[in-house]
């Protein structure tokens, strides 16, 4: 077995938003980025580029929060999750209504209202 090297944080991550808690509300985000992402919803071009990078990340992390759920824990917080809602709260107060594509149920799936900052 490997161990990182390195000091333990102090704290861990505190999130600004709900963090899923199920593979069904981390892939509601993950489709939510990439309906932004493919240029489908109303976003600027750095905003575009942002909801790809995060998706990416989101795709990555996938095993681990699949994991944390399959040992029976809940995810406290991850700085990707986070910015991942923040961006879509961002687009949503912004008018990217083309990409809400069912947003009360996205939103009901994470636990968030339209609107909530955290």
């Amino acid at each position: 077995m490997k161990y990182d090297e390195g000091d333990i944080p102090d704290a861990p991550y505190a999130a600004q938003h709900p963090m899923p808690t199920s593979w069904q509300e981390y892939q509601a985000l993950q489709q939510r980025l990439a309906v932004f992402a493919r240029g489908e919803g109303e976003a600027a071009p750095a905003q575009r580029r942002r909801a790809a990078e995060l998706g990416e990340k989101l795709t990555r992390f996938y095993d681990t929060f699949k994991a944390i759920l399959a040992e029976g824990w809940k995810l406290d917080g991850d700085p990707s999750v986070d910015e991942a809602q923040s961006l879509l709260l961002e687009l949503d107060a912004a008018g990217g209504a083309a990409a809400r594509m069912g947003s009360e149920a996205s939103f009901e799936a994470t636990g968030m209202a339209p609107g909530d900052a955290g």
